[in-house]
Order: C-alpha cells, then sequence, then structure tokens
C-alpha cells in the first residue's frame, strides 16, 4: 500500500492580481505544495485561512485596508498553527521587524 504524500497548502495574499497570480502559478506547479486560496487583502486572508487551514501563508505587507502585519497577527492568535512568511519588495528593516514581532516566521 502506498502512503499519501502530504501537500503543503499555501494561501497567497497580494494586492496586486498579476503578484498573485504569478505566486499562484508558481506554487501550483512545484511538486508537493498546491494553492488552497488567494485573497488581496488582509480581512480576506483571515476570511480564506479560516476556510482552507493552509500550512503557509505568503503574505504582502503593505495592501490598503487591513494590512498584511495586521493580518499576520490576527492569524497567529487565531490559527496559531498557520505558518505566515512575509512578502514585500521593500528592504525596510523597521517593516521587516513589525512583521517578525506580528507572528510572521519568515520574510
Amino acid at each position: 500500500m502506498m502512503s499519501e504524500r502530504h501537500l503543503i497548502r499555501v494561501v497567497i495574499v497580494d494586492d496586486h492580481f498579476m503578484v498573485r497570480d504569478g505566486l499562484k502559478l508558481f506554487v501550483d506547479l512545484t511538486p508537493g505544495m498546491e494553492c488552497v486560496g488567494v485573497a488581496g487583502n488582509g480581512d480576506d486572508a483571515i476570511r480564506v485561512c479560516r476556510e482552507t487551514e493552509p500550512d503557509i501563508v505568503l503574505m504582502d505587507l503593505l495592501m490598503p485596508g487591513r494590512d498584511g502585519i495586521a493580518a499576520t497577527e490576527a492569524l497567529h492568535d487565531e490559527l496559531p498553527q498557520v505558518r505566515v512568511v512575509a512578502l514585500t519588495s521593500f528592504a525596510d528593516l523597521d517593516l521587516i521587524q513589525r512583521a517578525l514581532r506580528a507572528g510572521a516566521t519568515g520574510y
């Protein structure tokens, strides 16, 4: 009997649809991973994570509405088993430190 391999379940959160679509394609083409949801802001990220219970969230930090840092903190409190990896195109040490303090496990 062959054992089933666990796929790493990923949610992608970014307010830029091209970034979301590109990351989704990359994740879906990576063996052992599957994208189980996408969101364009922090509030939608929390909703999608409640519905899909991912292993990992790739979280943009700067988004309109609830930003990635606030969403990371909420996810860390509500779904502590979910690991958040912060995404940013800015070399802003303060922003990265804030994300890590909010519960991100990497960036």
